[in-house]
């Protein structure tokens, strides 16, 4: 997690991790940033990674994807 991350992400975080060690699953650690990014490929109806392949909510979502093969 990036230091990015602002204390009610941190704190929803938490708690979701508390959860999931309740119902016995997993959360992954990386944080899925909102950025404008996003809003703009999807009103453009293109794929994000195409559109803006250097922003940082693409490295979010590409280290989440490599977070969740490391899980298979």
């Amino acid at each position: 997690m990036g230091s990015e991350m602002c204390i009610r992400d941190r704190t929803m975080l938490e708690l979701a991790m508390r959860v999931a060690d309740m119902l016995h699953t997993k959360v992954f650690q990386t944080f899925i940033r909102g950025a404008v990014a996003v809003r703009e490929a999807k009103s453009s109806s293109k794929d994000l990674v195409v559109s803006r392949p250097d922003s940082k909510v693409v490295l979010d979502y590409t280290s989440l994807a490599n977070e969740m093969l490391k899980e298979v």
